[in-house]
């Protein structure tokens, strides 16, 4: 599916205006370092281009690096996977979302209520990404529909998989296992996912 109005050049520009904080990349590092299978952490790294393998080997937290080195990061970790199947990826990025909240951000979460977590997205949302991008929220009493808008990877697989899961590990911190994510239409530039707790 294609946004209306979208051509490959609006994609390829908003590609290269979208950034991330080199803050997931040392997540998805930590994660593949603690106790994961023997040589995973390597086969990631081996699965990026080359001229990336020094970025995802030793990331800057603070520094900003393209949409594109987060995408090829997703496919790496993917790929790295003992099964390399969607669960096994959705899971790790579920243990990715709860290993890079802070100790204090978890505490919070786990005491206030999930709306006021929902509000709070679209400024996570900002301090991980940088460019056009826009999370717009319609939240209900027990659920929520999430609109994530002009992020140019919206119809990669494992952005596909890797959204809905960061919503679903962050609303259980909130409020345990009954919350649920799960994506309910995309195209090339927008993700809309329906939450439930």
């Amino acid at each position: 599916m294609r946004a209306a109005g979208s051509d490959a050049s609006d994609i390829i520009g908003l590609a290269m205006a979208v950034e991330v904080k080199g803050v997931w990349l040392l997540t998805i590092r930590r994660y593949l370092q603690d106790g994961r299978r023997e040589g995973a952490f390597e086969k990631y790294v081996a699965g990026v281009p080359a001229e990336l393998r020094d970025t995802v080997r030793d990331p800057v937290v603070s520094q900003w690096y393209p949409e594109k080195v987060m995408c090829h990061a997703l496919e790496s970790l993917y790929d790295a996977g003992e099964k390399r199947d969607d669960d096994e990826f959705v899971r790790a990025m579920e243990a990715c979302t709860v290993l890079g909240t802070r100790t204090f951000f978890k505490a919070l979460l786990s005491v206030t209520s999930p709306r006021r977590v929902l509000k709070l997205l679209p400024t996570a949302l900002r301090t991980h990404r940088r460019g056009p991008m826009q999370l717009l929220l319609d939240i209900r009493d027990r659920d929520a529909t999430l609109r994530f808008l002009g992020h140019p990877y919206s119809d990669h697989p494992q952005y596909r998989l890797a959204t809905p899961a960061i919503v679903r590990a962050t609303m259980r911190l909130c409020v345990g296992p009954s919350a649920d994510a799960k994506l309910v239409s995309y195209d090339a530039t927008t993700q809309i996912v329906d939450v439930a707790w």
